[in-house]
């Protein structure tokens, strides 16, 4: 029965849109909202790489590591109820040995934060950040331009500088500890902008490879064609290996004023409820003498708003377009049609399905927090968030987890309120524990 009704939706859908400029996501939320209860299905036509929330999400970013976004969070600051804390990851999976040489950032591309502050799909309000080129074994540069419809009294163009990453025995030493002062931007019109651009653990916490085993079983489970179908192997999920544990993952962090957010447009009254996406962006480029130059507009290379969204809900032929793609387009239905065509019906309830499309879909794939309501994914994100367990027990309509509760090293006190970039093992020390990392696949 529950096949039926989503075939007869898609005619139905199929029919209006040919009648009339009928815009699925404009209307009740049922049929997009079915991509999350297909993220098994779909997940079928990635291969496991693009399976780590959102590290390597699609073919160009998973050859493009500097642009390639892993996640965002946005949080109030735990020290401070005025402040919000704002992160984005990118360029996981460094190895601590290798940090000399990807604890880096691109000078070619920009970071860009939106800020969503009016309801809509639309970013409001903008936070660039570039770096100069990494030509020594000093800290890179940042500059970070605030503009749009935020940001009284401290839009404008600041500078930082990035923490360069060492490679000291086990923490806690080397160059790259977190700084008990968060460094603050300079050169604009405000010294409350905490910043922070280094590396750090990866965050994010998850059993790929459970994963994996455990779609294979849900679409034998589901398969309608199958009049005999295999019960759902949920032991496949009690592996517990925290796919991400040992490796280091580059940062950009703000810790800035909540009423920073807040719209300038006169008549919006909106101080606490707000969206964040993160875009990497590239101009076209050129090479000369092994040096890369930019030139144009600024186009996006990945985005990242939601955790798994486009791991989990857009098939791999598509991957790219979404990437490139804004929130204005998810909120449009541009890949509704690609998504429909690859459903299974997979159990999600009628009432599960509203809420995720609530979150990603409805008004674009952006992180939003109401500052008045408890904070935890999906209303923002903490670090400590287990996204994963969240998404795939709404998904499933019951408690669904991967056995991997916790990020593999404890989150820091200090802002950006991270783990400890892993560090290099020194066997001297210990010739037991410290022969071998901590990576865990």
């Amino acid at each position: 029965m529950r096949l039926e009704i989503i075939f007869a939706w898609q005619q139905e859908h199929r029919l209006r849109r040919q009648m009339s400029n009928f815009n699925p996501m404009k209307t009740p939320q049922i049929l997009p909202s079915f991509a999350f209860a297909a993220a098994l299905s779909l997940a079928t036509m990635a291969p496991r790489s693009l399976l780590a929330s959102d590290h390597a999400d699609g073919p160009t970013v998973a050859g493009d590591q500097a642009a390639d976004l892993a996640d965002c969070y946005m949080f109030r600051d735990p020290t401070d109820a005025t402040k919000i804390v704002i992160i984005n990851t990118l360029r996981g999976f460094i190895v601590p040995g290798e940090a000399g040489n990807f604890a880096l950032f691109d000078s070619s591309i920009r970071y860009r934060f939106e800020i969503e502050n009016t309801g809509d799909a639309k970013g409001d309000a903008f936070m660039d950040v570039t770096f100069s080129e990494k030509n020594s074994t000093g800290p890179q540069t940042a500059t970070v331009r605030l503009s749009g419809k935020a940001f009284a009294g401290i839009k404008g163009t600041y500078t930082g500088t990035t923490t360069v990453a060492g490679l000291a025995a086990s923490p806690p030493g080397g160059a790259n500890y977190f700084p008990a002062t968060p460094q603050t931007l300079t050169g604009g019109p405000s010294s409350d902008i905490g910043f922070f651009a280094g590396e750090s653990d990866d965050p994010f916490f998850f059993d790929i490879p459970a994963f994996s085993r455990f779609r294979t079983s849900a679409i034998a489970h589901f398969d309608p064609s199958n009049p005999t179908p295999p019960p759902l192997d949920l032991t496949t999920l009690d592996r517990g290996r925290d796919t991400f544990a040992g490796y280091n993952v580059m940062v950009i962090a703000f810790r800035l004023p909540i009423s920073a957010l807040k719209s300038t447009r006169p008549g919006v009254t909106n101080e606490t409820k707000f969206g964040l996406d993160v875009l990497a962006q590239r101009q076209t480029e050129t090479t000369n003498r092994g040096r890369k130059h930019g030139t144009g507009a600024f186009k996006t290379v990945d985005r990242e708003g939601n955790p798994a969204v486009n791991a989990l809900l857009v098939p791999i032929q598509l991957k790219n377009k979404f990437n490139g793609a804004t929130t204005l387009d998810d909120a449009d239905g541009d890949f509704a049609d690609a998504i429909v065509a690859s459903l299974t019906a997979v159990g999600t309830s009628p009432a599960n399905i509203a809420i995720l499309a609530s979150i990603a879909v409805t008004k674009g794939d952006f992180l939003r927090i109401d500052l008045d309501q408890p904070i935890a994914f999906p209303n923002g994100r903490n670090p400590a968030d287990d996204v994963v367990k969240t998404l795939l027990s709404v998904i499933a309509g019951a408690t669904i987890d991967d056995s991997v509760p916790a990020n593999d090293v404890a989150f820091s006190a200090n802002f950006p309120y991270l783990g400890l970039p892993h560090q290099p093992r020194n066997p001297n020390a210990d010739p037991v524990l410290n022969v071998d990392d901590n990576t865990r696949n």
